[in-house]
């Protein structure tokens, strides 16, 4: 039986979308060669993410000359918050409120370096 593709974007598809979000609209080739992941993915395999994520209604694809152009359907604030809703969901009981006071204790006093990414 054919999994159910899942209503979230996977870390391939953001690392994709935020190409699409940063060039508005690219073709296959174009995503691939802005990818910043070494090695690189094939070019098939970027096909592949990329009509995977037109069936799932984050991008949409249109024939330009003799090659598809994809565009991004949802903002960077809506993947953001549906993101934060799927993760408020599983681990904090749906709350919002819980997953906030969580990032801001995360997060440590202003200046602090407790909330910086290594």
């Amino acid at each position: 039986m054919a999994r159910t593709a899942s209503k979230e974007l996977t870390v391939a598809e953001a690392r994709i979308m935020h190409v699409l979000w940063q060039l508005d609209v690219a073709s296959v080739r174009e995503v691939q060669e802005s990818l910043e992941v070494q090695p690189g993915p094939a070019y098939t395999t970027v096909l592949t993410i990329l009509t995977v994520m037109n069936r799932k209604g984050f991008v949409r694809c249109q024939r330009v000359g003799r090659k598809n152009v994809y565009q991004s359907v949802i903002s960077p604030d809506q993947a953001r918050n549906k993101a934060l809703e799927l993760l408020a969901g599983r681990l904090f009981d749906g709350s919002m409120q819980r997953l906030a006071l969580t990032a801001k204790r995360l997060a440590g006093p202003p200046g602090s370096k407790a909330g910086q990414v290594r």
